[in-house]
């Protein structure tokens, strides 16, 4: 989770990447993605397509389990969660730190039977010359941010 709105530039958003198993969404693989927004609306903005992931079993080691995409990795209880616990990080982190300002911060968490465990809490530190890079943006392709893609729309051939 990011405090800030990635795709939006908004500091208030919220940026969250989840995926299936252990160490997914940091190792790469291509995670559920949400913006939470300052006024409420979550935006899926990815849905998580690994195939496969890794459970770590209680009597060790680890194991890949294939996944199926029936479900969503988050539900709604889990999102409104992490919207609160990121308000928790930006008031309670400058305090224990006795820095200013309230973020951005870079947090690797988890759910297990949708109770939260936190691992690390760091700032986010922004890479300011990728943002300015023309050959980045030469291969960024331009998103129209109002189109809206039915989910019930059925084709027929």
């Amino acid at each position: 989770m990011i405090t800030k709105g990635i795709p939006s530039g908004n500091d208030r958003d919220i940026t969250v990447a989840f995926s299936r198993g252990a160490g997914g969404a940091v190792d790469g693989q291509a995670a559920e993605t949400y913006l939470l927004a300052e006024e409420g609306k979550n935006s899926l903005l990815s849905p998580a397509r690994e195939p496969s992931y890794r459970r770590l079993p209680v009597s060790g080691g680890s194991k890949m389990i294939y996944a199926s995409f029936e479900q969503p990795i988050l539900n709604e209880q889990n999102l409104k969660d992490l919207r609160t616990m990121a308000q928790e990080i930006r008031k309670e982190i400058p305090k224990a730190t006795g820095e200013e300002g309230d973020g951005p911060y870079d947090v690797e968490l988890g759910f297990t039977n949708d109770k939260i465990w936190l691992f690390q809490i760091r700032p986010f530190v922004e890479n300011k010359n990728a943002t300015s890079s023309n050959y980045l943006e030469s291969i960024s392709p331009t998103i129209d941010g109002n189109k809206k893609i039915d989910l019930n729309y059925t084709l027929s051939f």
